[in-house]
């Protein structure tokens, strides 16, 4: 009996010190990887008010700079990026859309191993309002000639200015947005009639649209 119990109890302390190294020699195949960036702003899956959030991070672990890629909902931002040994930052240039966005990052640490990094967060453009901007964009042409063969009778100068104008609201429960085109156009002789050019400010288009939980519309002209 008491050499049983004793085959008994060497059996197990053999299965557990065959479990143990299986145990140790499957966490040197695989290493647990720790993380080696953190993203403080925006936190993950957090809500930020603003409409061009910063996007910056911390490099928690030494990586290939030069292999870095930064994308922000799908774009490629690294060009446009501050990037340093310590960390990156992004600033927007445009005015991001209201809703879920993700940031994605992509390299090699400084033994060749590849290493990523993916979070959500979600914006909304003032507390109040979901979206609330106008992007109005300007262009003006101006033309004149130093030298005109005789008989023509194209005008000296003139100048065309083009005035494009889009403003977006929109709450929880609905949005109205707006969009216009404005010329302005002028010249040292009188216009002849070519369709619908003519001197001074004239509406080229325009769209007003609205959309609620319940109906949506629009309206442009004729």
């Amino acid at each position: 009996m008491n050499k049983f119990f004793l085959c008994a109890v060497m059996l197990a302390l053999m299965l557990c010190v065959a479990g143990a190294g299986a145990e140790e020699q499957a966490a040197l195949a695989n290493p647990v990887r720790q993380e080696w960036v953190r993203i403080g702003s925006p936190a993950e899956n957090a809500e930020v008010v603003g409409k061009k959030p910063d996007i910056k991070g911390e490099f928690l672990a030494p990586i290939d700079i030069g292999s870095l890629v930064i994308m922000v909902d799908g774009v490629d931002v690294t060009q446009v990026s501050e990037v340093s040994a310590k960390g990156f930052s992004y600033s927007p240039s445009i005015v991001l859309s209201s809703g879920a966005h993700t940031v994605s990052l992509a390299g090699t640490d400084q033994s060749g191993q590849p290493v990523q990094k993916n979070i959500a967060f979600s914006s909304r453009h003032t507390t109040a309002l979901a979206e609330a901007y106008s992007n109005n964009t300007a262009t003006i042409l101006y033309e004149n000639a130093l030298r005109k063969a005789e008989g023509d009778a194209s005008p000296n100068s003139k100048v065309e200015g083009n005035l494009s104008s889009e403003t977006r609201i929109k709450g929880n429960d609905a949005e109205v947005g707006f969009k216009t085109n404005l010329r302005y156009y002028d010249q040292n002789t009188p216009l002849q009639a070519v369709g619908s050019l003519k001197k001074g400010v004239s509406l080229v288009n325009y769209i007003l649209s609205s959309n609620t939980a319940k109906s949506s519309s629009q309206r442009w002209p004729r």
